[in-house]
């Protein structure tokens, strides 16, 4: 489902006019219209507030990352990792944490540090990784590789097992990255995102 579509239905669930909506965000009915029919997209701050209008996410609307949670259990944010850097690269700062906690049973957290991922993610965001799910064609990952580099990227591999990392972000662009299966230290599949 495209983002035009998915706007649409949303809206027509939540049973508000495209005027009204338009309206609650602080844009003509032109806009709308505009997003609905996939001539425009909204900018991220009109994504904001679209989401909040519509009593979403922007995962939810985008519907790349489903939202898991388990209100009893808390989770540390252990680093910070960074999409890509200008060189197609990790940006990547370890720090010792103040902890902050994040409701998701048997998972860790990382902070993304760039954009390329947006609009699953932005910078600042925080990605939810599980080390115990499989990781699948397709999937989006949270990967160390052996030089020391620390991604989040979607994963694919084709039939001669070549691994290849993207980014998503059709604003900027960005290099897919090749990598072997004996380049990896660690590949964990990012189950959500916390805003």
């Amino acid at each position: 489902m495209t983002i035009s579509e998915r706007i649409k239905q949303l809206r027509e669930q939540k049973n508000i006019q495209q005027k009204k909506l338009a309206l609650l965000i602080g844009v003509n009915q032109a806009t709308i219209s505009y997003w609905e029919s996939g001539r425009q997209e909204p900018n991220p701050t009109q994504r904001k507030k679209l989401c909040e209008v519509l009593g979403i996410t922007e995962a939810e609307l985008f519907g790349e990352i489903r939202y898991i949670g388990v209100k009893e259990s808390k989770i540390p944010i252990v680093s910070g990792v960074g999409a890509t850097d200008e060189r197609g690269r990790s940006s990547f700062e370890a720090y010792e944490p103040p902890y902050d906690y994040i409701d998701f049973k048997n998972c860790k957290a990382m902070i993304v540090q760039s954009d390329s991922m947006a609009p699953i993610a932005y910078k600042g965001q925080k990605i939810i990784y599980c080390e115990s799910e499989s990781v699948r064609d397709g999937d989006l990952v949270f990967i160390k590789l052996k030089n020391g580099d620390q991604l989040f990227k979607r994963y694919s591999k084709n039939h001669k097992n070549m691994i290849t990392l993207e980014s998503i972000n059709p604003v900027q662009y960005h290099k897919s990255i090749p990598i072997k299966e004996t380049d990896i230290e660690f590949c964990y599949k990012v189950i959500g995102i916390k805003f």
